[in-house]
């Protein structure tokens, strides 16, 4: 039997994207989350995916650092700032835009390895406007 192999992984490069949030995955019993977001396409014709884990516990006991992250990021996602509780659930299909950094670790085998991390995270607002076929782009935009 014969496989087709995918082009190799290709880290998402720095730089400013809009993504959406294509998947969360919540683990309940060890508190980790994961969630998964895929860029808009870029000018070069690519799209490239994301994930980010957030771990709510640690060692069986609430982890208040992982969880204000993760209500940070979530707050950001949503563009509610004032947001006390979410199902995290209702994170799909958001959209948001954010600045992808590398961090360079060296591991203990003296190689070099880069991770990828989203910053400056800030919600895109999607309205839905209404048009009938009588309307003029004055009707619509004012």
């Amino acid at each position: 039997m014969k496989i087709t192999l995918p082009d190799a992984f290709e880290q998402i490069p720095v730089g400013d994207y809009n993504f959406t949030v294509t998947d969360v995955t919540v683990d309940e019993k060890t508190g980790k989350i994961v969630l998964k977001f895929r860029t808009d396409e870029t000018p070069d014709g690519k799209t490239y995916t994301h994930a980010e884990t957030y771990f709510l516990m640690r060692n069986g006991k609430p982890n208040d650092v992982g969880l204000k992250v993760f209500a940070g990021t979530c707050r950001r996602i949503t563009g509610d700032m004032s947001l006390k509780e979410l199902d995290p659930d209702d994170l799909k299909d958001k959209r948001f835009h954010a600045n992808v950094i590398w961090d360079t670790v060296t591991g203990e085998d003296g190689v070099e390895r880069n991770f990828s991390h989203i910053r400056d995270i800030e919600a895109i607002q999607t309205e839905t406007i209404t048009v009938s076929d009588d309307d003029t782009l004055d009707d619509i935009f004012g």
